[in-house]
């Protein structure tokens, strides 16, 4: 009888996990979907971000330390800052840890540790930076969709206050390859690489505006960066939503599993306890009759 107590708890417990597990698949897979439907207008907006900054650029009257091509003479001695974009919750399989591998594999522990700043995104890479003893200029702990415009705002703050000092901005994040498979990227972001030239008759254009070329570069180069890190953490979060629900609807479908089988076999016991009293009474009442 203890033992059908103890499975049944256990059948309770199992059943709890499998609503948590469900519920969290359904958040993921809203959440998901609404972050989807932004991606292609954000990706149009950015693209005429850079080719406005490429078209000014072409002009010929502006320069800016961030681009590349006006770079100083790189000193030895500069550091370079590094962004990881971790996730805020666990539960999402080995996003963090296929990004956090493929980190290490490009930068080693050691010149990560003399040669590299970081800012960590996320509770997962505020951890990851702390294991490894990583000097931290600035960490945001939590990545959602309320958060996204507040928080590539504050990185492109940060960025334009530090990367003087810095000779590179890097960041490491997760991007999907597909739905199911989600895999990591590097993107730089400083130096600010120029696309292919613009012509002149496209240039005409922005002769008309009040403004100094040197003056809308720099607003515009602000906005563009600004842009560019809220899609990649847009990206980001879009990708961990689809690496829990992978995970959560692979852990919903094991929790189902497993309660057919717990169900089986304590049906199998409550039967078998059943017949041996069943047979127990059928022999006290032949042995009272004799």
């Amino acid at each position: 009888m203890s033992q059908l107590i103890q499975m049944r708890q256990r059948i309770k417990a199992v059943q709890t996990i499998k609503k948590i597990t469900h519920a969290m698949r359904l958040i993921s897979m809203s959440v998901h979907s609404r972050l989807r439907t932004k991606k292609e207008t954000l990706l149009t907006y950015q693209d005429k971000l850079m080719s406005l900054l490429d078209t000014i650029r072409a002009s010929g009257k502006v320069v800016h330390p961030f681009v590349e091509s006006d770079l100083p003479t790189a000193n030895p001695k500069v550091k370079s800052l590094i962004i990881i974009i971790g996730s805020h919750k666990g539960l999402c399989g080995n996003f963090n840890t296929q990004l956090f591998d493929h980190l290490i594999k490009e930068i080693e522990i050691d010149s990560l540790r003399k040669q590299y700043d970081c800012i960590p995104i996320g509770r997962m890479a505020i951890e990851f930076a702390k294991e490894h003893n990583l000097k931290v200029l600035q960490q945001f702990r939590e990545l959602s969709v309320a958060t996204l415009q507040n928080l590539s705002l504050d990185i492109s703050k940060s960025i334009f206050d530090f990367a003087k000092t810095y000779k590179t901005v890097t960041v490491y994040s997760n991007k999907s390859k597909s739905f199911f498979v989600q895999t990591p990227k590097t993107t730089t972001i400083i130096p600010y690489k120029e696309e292919t030239k613009t012509e002149n008759s496209n240039q005409q254009i922005y002769a008309t505006w009040p403004h100094e070329p040197q003056e809308i570069f720099n607003h515009v180069l602000g906005q563009s960066l600004a842009t560019h890190m809220y899609y990649i953490l847009f990206e980001s979060l879009l990708s961990e939503q689809a690496a829990r629900f992978v995970s959560m609807d692979s852990s919903t479908r094991n929790a189902k599993q497993i309660l057919e089988d717990m169900q089986l076999e304590y049906n199998k016991r409550r039967q078998a306890d059943i017949t041996k009293e069943l047979t127990d009474l059928a022999g006290a009442i032949s042995a009272e009759k004799k």
